[in-house]
């Protein structure tokens, strides 16, 4: 509800959106499926990257994570 007060009270003002808030969750997989989750990250000053992530059952019980470390590369290149 805050979100939406805060919204309002800025459009009012501007006549139009700033920002806008998205809540994000995880979502279950189908029964008997396995979902992965990763994210990336690079490092600007010297271009450093790795990967991550977690394999999740179709309950949210976490299976497995790893981490990665992919040396120098560009942000491209990770999310590939």
């Amino acid at each position: 509800m805050a979100a939406a007060d805060w919204t309002h009270a800025n459009i009012e003002k501007t006549k139009k959106p700033t920002h806008s808030l998205v809540a994000l969750s995880w979502q279950y997989s189908n029964e008997g499926l396995i979902k992965i989750n990763t994210d990336r990250c690079r490092k600007g000053d010297d271009g450093r990257v790795a990967v991550g992530g977690v394999l999740r059952d179709s309950s949210g019980q976490w299976m497995r994570g790893f981490a990665v470390n992919l040396g120098v590369g560009q942000v491209l290149e990770v999310e590939l």
